[in-house]
């Protein structure tokens, strides 16, 4: 399974509708900081884009949209790790696993999470574009 099959999966079940309530307040909070943005991409241009593609330019260089709920997230991840290997009889200290974890994979979760708020955002772009109106 592709990584684009696990997102229409994952957005199909349900599991990204957390992320579809941080996108609305995100959008909400920031929607005079985006259409800066967007006129500032589009002064920088050769060609004018879109408010929708301006948007998703700048939910990527945002990086977060709700950091509270993707550090709960996050740490999640690594108490499942930390129990994983505990399972494996591991014999490491908790505080080594972690570090192990984010050493290896705190990257690539987050851009991971970045995939998944654009995906949910591409899913109801209409929707969103309308919170800047």
């Amino acid at each position: 399974m592709t990584e684009f099959d696990e997102l229409k999966q994952e957005y199909a079940s349900g599991k990204l509708d957390h992320i579809k309530r941080d996108l609305e307040g995100f959008i909400k909070k920031h929607d005079i900081e985006i259409k800066r943005f967007v006129q500032k991409l589009n002064s920088k241009m050769h060609h004018k884009i879109s408010t929708d593609q301006g948007l998703r330019w700048y939910l990527i260089f945002s990086q977060t949209i709700n950091t509270t709920s993707e550090s709960k997230d996050q740490l999640e991840e690594i108490k499942r790790e930390i129990w994983y290997r505990c399972e494996e009889g591991v014999k490491k200290p908790v505080d080594e696993i972690a570090k192990d974890w984010i050493a290896k994979h705190a990257a690539g979760w987050r851009d991971h999470r970045i995939l998944q708020t654009i995906y949910a955002y591409t899913q109801e772009s209409e929707k969103y574009l309308a919170l800047l109106k």
